[in-house]
């Protein structure tokens, strides 16, 4: 994932690297792939300002109109990305306002406080600080974000790139699954488990592919302001990219806790 330092010091400077100086040397570097769905279903808990739909003179308040002013407000309280669709569950009933040059929809509540296939919501429409209606609707939603799909069936540890999965566009609302976001970096991951083709990746569906494992030489780089080592250590266990592992100092034998940056290739924090 990252290169090592191209600075090295003489093996002599290296080696007046005290033990002390790595054995006490800690880096919690937990690392997690992480899964920008996951806020997809929490609602801030100040939201910002409603949508506004202006209009001039008589106007016809129309069910596209609706939905579009509705949209906007959830995606702005929920912080939500994606093409989000509603649609209502009952037919709209067309609204007129009379000679008035503003109006607009704001939602008062969602009785689910969050972004799921079928909400109840609450809201009412105005038009220049006057209250026209109000009204409670279920609405269906729908949102359609890439997501990565096999392109043909996955074999338990068989790694993971652009060529065996594309990205495709489903709604992630249908199934709550935490799927493998789209920036994933997938050179990273092998596959945990078996997986037909066609099928959308998930979290439990891949692990971190090992760069590290345990008994092999790796390079070690330690860093601290303008100082640059490179060393060799001796893995303690088995990791993947970001994971943190025990290192031992081949030199001294002192152990210290090092993540892994690359290929056999580890970055010690101070």
């Amino acid at each position: 994932m990252k290169h090592m330092w191209a600075s090295l010091l003489p093996l002599s400077m290296a080696a007046a690297l005290q033990a002390a100086d790595l054995g006490d040397i800690t880096a919690p570097l937990d690392y997690a792939p992480s899964n920008p769905l996951a806020k997809v279903f929490d609602a801030p808990t100040s939201p910002p300002g409603p949508a506004v739909v202006t209009s001039l003179g008589t106007v016809l308040i129309g069910s596209d109109q609706v939905l579009d002013s509705l949209k906007r407000e959830i995606i702005a309280r929920c912080g939500i990305e994606g093409d989000l669709h509603l649609s209502f569950v009952q037919p709209w009933n067309n609204v007129e306002v009379r000679n008035d040059k503003d109006w607009r929809v704001v939602v008062d509540e969602m009785k689910s406080g969050y972004v799921s296939p079928s909400m109840v919501l609450s809201f009412r429409i105005e038009a220049s600080g006057q209250l026209i209606g109000t009204w409670k609707e279920t609405v269906e939603a729908k949102l359609y974000r890439p997501v990565w799909m096999t392109q043909r069936r996955l074999e338990r540890g068989e790694r993971l790139d652009s060529m065996v999965c594309a990205l495709k566009n489903i709604d992630v609302l249908s199934q709550k699954l935490p799927y493998v976001p789209a920036d994933a970096d997938l050179s990273i991951y092998e596959m945990a488990q078996i997986l037909g083709q066609e099928r959308p990746l998930t979290e439990q569906d891949i692990k971190l592919r090992p760069l590290v494992h345990k008994g092999d030489f790796v390079n070690v780089v330690v860093n601290q302001g303008a100082l640059n080592i490179s060393m060799k250590g001796i893995a303690l266990g088995t990791a993947g990219a970001g994971e943190t592992v025990g290192i031992r100092n081949k030199d001294s034998r002192k152990d210290f806790q090092a993540q892994v940056i690359g290929q056999n290739t580890v970055q010690v924090h101070f």
